[in-house]
């Protein structure tokens, strides 16, 4: 689990180094209409928190984190996760049936640089 987190730090973290935002919301509502493209969780759930040291170090402590961290600077913010599903459909060409997928949206928190 670690290294996945890792990779998708280090794979994400070059755009997420050059701006900064956040704000969040409360009160989620759940959509089971199976509508093709909509959150069935909305808004999507926050299931990690990063601030900017805590983004350093997680790079640091791999080789390709640290070539990134050389490379783009010091992040000057952290990283909310959020876990979202949907709903699509399969890969079935004649009968494309109703399914969910699921991803991770990666939202910049803290203060914008100066």
């Amino acid at each position: 689990m670690r290294l996945i987190k890792n990779i998708l730090l280090s794979v994400c973290a070059a755009g997420i180094l050059a701006g900064c935002g956040g704000g969040g919301s409360t009160g989620a509502s759940v959509d089971s209409s199976g509508t093709r493209g909509s959150l069935i969780q909305n808004p999507p759930l926050r299931v990690a928190s990063l601030n900017a040291a805590d983004l350093t170090a997680q790079l640091n402590s791999t080789a390709s984190g640290a070539q990134l961290v050389a490379l783009a600077g010091t992040p000057a913010c952290g990283i909310d996760y959020h876990y979202i599903q949907y709903a699509t459909v399969g890969g079935n060409a004649t009968t494309p049936e109703q399914t969910t997928a699921t991803g991770v949206l990666m939202i910049p928190t803290g203060a914008a640089p100066q």
